[in-house]
């Protein structure tokens, strides 16, 4: 079987918990005799964004990289980075995209592979979708996962101090 994995950093550029159990997902592929093969974003800039193509434990890597002016978060749409995971997938045909983060790639990233056609599961690894800190835990230390459902004025607080531009809006 033919699987992607759509992370959004991946080995050496990035080691974490993600990123880990996508490593071993994939050696357990392979080891099957499965071809999985991984798109992933990256925190590197170029001018015009680029695919960067290589390999991590025999597993194919495409890394999409971003242009400088591209902004990310989970709600951020990049219609150039939807295209190049599209004719990623396109050219690869994989019968499953298996999604795993999309932060540095696009927030509609699964909704798009969906809509072109691919058969998409997601496992989330973390909160990022309702945390801007990802984990549910604040500068202090304290956790917000008790405190559902959150509060918008909970989250501002907690995140306006590293963004003092956002008090202006």
């Amino acid at each position: 079987m033919k699987v992607a994995h759509v992370v959004h950093l991946y080995p050496p550029e990035f080691r974490g918990g993600t990123e880990a159990v996508v490593q071993q997902i994939t050696a357990a592929q392979r080891a099957r005799g499965d071809e999985p093969f991984v798109i992933a974003g990256s925190d590197e800039r170029v001018p015009g964004g680029e695919l960067r193509l290589d390999a991590v434990d025999h597993v194919p890597v495409c890394r999409v990289l971003r242009d400088p002016a591209e902004n990310y978060s989970v709600a951020h749409s990049c219609p150039r980075v939807v295209a190049a995971v599209l004719e990623l997938l396109a050219n690869e045909a994989p019968e499953i995209v298996h999604l795993h983060h999309s932060m540095t790639l696009s927030g509609d990233l699964a909704a798009a592979m969906a809509a072109a056609g691919h058969v998409v599961v997601a496992s989330l690894h973390d909160y990022t979708t309702v945390c801007a800190r990802s984990f549910l835990t604040r500068p202090d230390g304290s956790s917000c996962a008790q405190a559902f459902p959150l509060p918008a004025a909970r989250c501002v607080e907690c995140v306006l101090p590293d963004f003092p531009a956002g008090r202006a809006q």
